[in-house]
C-alpha cells in the first residue's frame, strides 16, 4: 500500500499560502495545489481520483471552439512548496507519467518565487484567482519577483523528450505576461533535451562560479538544462516595463519553488484529458509505540523515514527535528535516521507528571510535519481515564498529518529516494530528550 500523501483539505488547514485544493507528498505535506480553471461554466473542474498510488487528474482541458464559441483552460495547476529555497525540497520530487488519450505532452513551468516575510505566496495567490483561478499559471504575471522557466515534457516512453521554450525574469509591479517578457532561453544549454523513462525531477538555482548563477533542472538529480546568467541579472530583471525587483534585488532567502503542470496542446473543449504524475522521494513516520505510558517511564520515540510504498529509505542524511509539547518541558532534538544501521533513529524522554505529549516530525518547518500524541497516567490503572481520542495516533492538525491515517484510496506513488536535505550536525542515533 502507497503511504504518500494526497489529502483533500476538506477538514485540513488552508494551506500555507492560500486555500489549497490538496496537500501532496511523501508522508508529509511538502505541495499545495491550486487548480486552474478560465472559461465558460459548463464543464466540470479539474477533480483528483487515485489509480494504483499515483495522482491522476482528469476532466483536462485546453482550446476554444472552432465556431467561436468559447475558449477553456484546465489544469492540474500550480503546485507550491512548502518548504523555502532556491532549489526544490530534494526530498520530493516530481514524476510526470501519461497523458490520455492524445497529444501526450504535458506543459510545465519550473519556477522560484519571492515569498512575503512570513514565507507565504499569498499576494501570488490571490491574484492568480486562488484555487480555480483563471491567472493560477507563472505564465501570467505573478504579483512577485521571481524567475520562470517554462518546458514542454513527453509523457513516459522510450526516446522520451523534453523542450525548454521561455526562461524569463519577472517582478513583483510586472503586468507582462510570459510572451512579453525578455525571453533569455537562448543563454541556456541546449533546449532540446533526452528525459529517462520514469524521471523524477528537481529544479533551482546553483553556484556557477566567478560569480555567476545558473537555474537549473534536474532528472534523477542529474541536470538536463542550466541557464547560467551573472549576478547582476538577480538585481536588474530587464524587462521592458522593469522597475527593479522590490527589494531591489531577487531576495534569495525568500524563494520558493513553485511548479506549474498543464496540458501542452490545443483542442476544442469537448476534448479533454487526463493526466497521471505525482511526488516520489521520502519523508518522516514513527516507528511502533505507545500510546499511553506512566510517570516515571522512558519513552522512546522511534523515527525513520519512508518512501512511497512505505519502505524504510536508508543512506539518506535527511534531518527531522523532533519537538515534544506538553505541560513538563523538555528539549527539542534532531536525528538522521537514514544515516543509522537499521533506518531507525530514537528520541527518549521521561515525564515526571500526567500529561498529554504532542511529539511532531518536522522536516524543514513546522508546516511540513506529522505528529501524535502520547497520554502519560500515574498508573496503568488509571489508563481508563484517558481520554481515547487524546491518545489517537491518528489525530491531525493545522496541516501537519499522520500518513497512517490517510486512505490509500487517495494516494500519490513515489518509491524512489530523492536525495537529501542538508543534515547539518546532528547525531544519526539515539537522542535523550528528557
Amino acid at each position: 500500500m502507497a503511504l504518500a500523501l494526497a489529502l483533500l483539505l476538506a477538514s485540513l488547514d488552508g494551506g500555507r499560502h492560500g486555500d489549497a485544493f490538496a496537500l501532496h507528498g511523501v508522508a508529509v505535506p511538502v505541495w499545495e495545489q491550486y487548480r486552474r480553471y478560465d472559461g465558460a461554466p459548463d464543464f466540470p473542474v479539474v477533480q483528483l481520483q487515485a489509480d494504483g498510488g499515483a495522482l491522476q487528474f482528469v476532466e483536462v482541458r485546453q482550446g476554444c471552439n472552432a465556431d467561436g464559441g468559447g475558449c477553456m483552460f484546465e489544469a492540474p495547476g500550480v503546485f507550491i512548496s512548502r518548504a523555502p529555497g532556491v532549489i526544490s525540497p530534494a526530498y520530493s520530487p516530481v514524476w510526470l507519467s501519461d497523458v490520455q488519450p492524445t497529444d501526450r505532452t504535458f506543459d510545465v513551468r519550473f519556477a522560484l518565487l519571492e515569498a512575503a516575510p512570513d514565507g507565504g505566496l499569498q499576494n501570488f495567490v490571490v491574484q492568480a484567482g486562488g484555487d480555480n483561478g483563471p491567472e493560477m499559471d507563472p505564465y501570467f504575471s505573478p504579483g512577485v519577483d521571481g524567475l520562470v522557466v517554462h518546458a514542454t515534457i513527453q509523457a513516459d516512453s522510450t526516446n522520451r523528450r523534453g523542450q525548454f521554450v521561455d526562461a524569463t525574469c519577472t517582478t513583483g509591479g510586472s503586468t507582462l505576461r510570459e510572451e512579453a517578457r525578455t525571453n533569455r532561453v537562448a543563454e541556456g544549454s541546449s533546449a532540446s533535451i533526452a528525459i529517462p523513462s520514469g524521471a523524477q525531477f528537481s529544479w533551482g538555482l546553483v553556484d556557477a562560479g566567478s560569480g555567476d548563477v545558473a537555474f537549473s533542472v534536474f532528472a534523477n538529480r542529474v541536470q538536463v538544462w542550466r541557464w547560467e546568467f551573472p549576478q547582476a541579472r538577480l538585481t536588474q530583471c530587464g524587462n521592458a516595463d522593469d522597475g527593479g525587483y522590490s527589494d531591489g534585488q531577487l531576495s534569495l532567502s525568500r524563494l520558493v519553488p513553485v511548479l506549474y503542470v498543464g496540458w501542452a496542446t490545443f483542442r476544442p473543449p469537448a476534448q479533454n484529458a487526463t493526466f497521471t504524475m505525482g511526488f516520489g522521494g521520502h519523508g518522516p513516520q514513527f516507528g511502533a509505540m505507545p500510546s499511553i505510558s506512566t510517570v516515571g517511564q522512558r519513552v522512546d520515540v522511534p523515527v525513520r523515514l519512508i518512501d512511497g510504498e512505505g519502505r524504510v529509505v536508508l543512506g539518506v542524511p535527511t534531518r527531522v527535528d523532533v519537538s515534544l509539547a506538553g505541560p513538563q518541558p523538555f528539549p527539542a532534538a534532531s536525528v538522521l535516521p537514514g544515516l543509522t544501521p537499521s533506518g531507525e533513529a530514537f528520541v527518549s524522554f521521561t515525564p515526571t507528571t500526567p500529561q498529554v505529549v504532542r511529539i511532531t516530525l518536522q522536516v524543514d518547518n513546522a508546516f511540513v510535519a506529522v505528529e501524535r500524541t502520547i497520554s502519560i497516567v500515574s498508573s496503568m490503572a488509571d489508563a481508563g481515564l484517558v481520554d481515547a481520542g487524546a491518545a489517537d495516533a491518528g489525530s491531525v492538525d493545522a496541516g501537519s498529518v499522520d500518513a497512517g491515517s490517510v486512505d490509500a484510496g487517495s494516494v500519490d506513488a513515489g518509491s524512489v529516494d530523492a536525495g537529501s536535505v542538508d543534515a547539518g550536525s546532528v547525531d544519526a542515533g539515539s537522542v535523550d530528550a528528557g
